[in-house]
């Protein structure tokens, strides 16, 4: 966990060293392309860590919390950003996304032998700032593209069980919890520059709670491949 972590930030501040090193060669290119609307949306894809929890044995507090709190396959998300160009090449983006993982059905084996049913949906949605840098700027525009942002996660319960819904409760466990956590994204892209309506498509790595995390607090970690256009 601290390794990724590490190796998130690390990522983060060479893009950013790298892309505002750049943008002073840039400058002389034009003042850049002012404020665009940028829309999106595609799948999300929970890395293991944010997926694989099953057949709990035994169950502690914790090892409750973990599945219900982490039980998450493909989902799907949907974001909003506005760019505003500092040169030709370089931009600060301003956005939000929503991403909403459908819930795994799990069963979780407690030390007497009860066995309990849970299904849950997970919601992540971050508020970021970051940039974004067009390594050559023509009809087929490549880029990279990077953020931090503050993540809210919600958990929901989607029909439990009487008997999960009351173990979680008396083990002092929320049924709809929510936390806010800083997070960090990178990724790469490439956009078609059509004047008016420009498609691109984005493949992305996220770290939702980054900083911040409980001890016991599951990583999140997902990648999405993003569709959209910049109006």
């Amino acid at each position: 966990m601290a390794r990724m972590k590490h190796t998130l930030a690390n990522v983060i501040v060479v893009g950013l060293a790298f892309v505002m090193g750049s943008s002073q060669a840039d400058a002389k290119d034009g003042d850049g392309e002012g404020l665009r609307v940028v829309l999106g949306l595609g799948p999300s894809i929970p890395s293991e860590s944010f997926a694989d929890v099953y057949g709990l044995v035994g169950a502690s507090r914790e090892q409750l919390w973990n599945a219900f709190d982490a039980s998450a396959e493909l989902g799907i998300h949907a974001t909003g950003r506005l760019r505003f160009g500092l040169s030709d090449q370089l931009s600060i983006v301003a956005s939000a996304s929503y991403h909403r993982f459908a819930g795994i059905e799990q069963t979780a084996t407690l030390e007497n032998g009860q066995r309990l049913q849970l299904g849950s949906v997970t919601n992540v949605i971050p508020i970021g700032v970051g940039f974004q840098y067009f390594v050559v700027r023509s009809i087929v525009s490549p880029y990279v593209i990077g953020d931090v942002s503050f993540t809210t996660t919600s958990v929901t319960v989607n029909e439990p069980s009487s008997s999960f819904a009351s173990l979680l409760r008396q083990e002092g466990i929320e049924l709809s919890p929510r936390t806010g956590r800083f997070g960090a994204s990178v990724g790469l892209g490439v956009e078609l520059g059509l004047k008016i309506v420009d498609p691109f498509i984005e493949f992305r790595y996220t770290g939702a709670n980054v900083v911040g995390r409980a001890e016991s607090e599951v990583v999140r970690t997902f990648y999405t491949v993003t569709l959209g256009v910049t109006l």
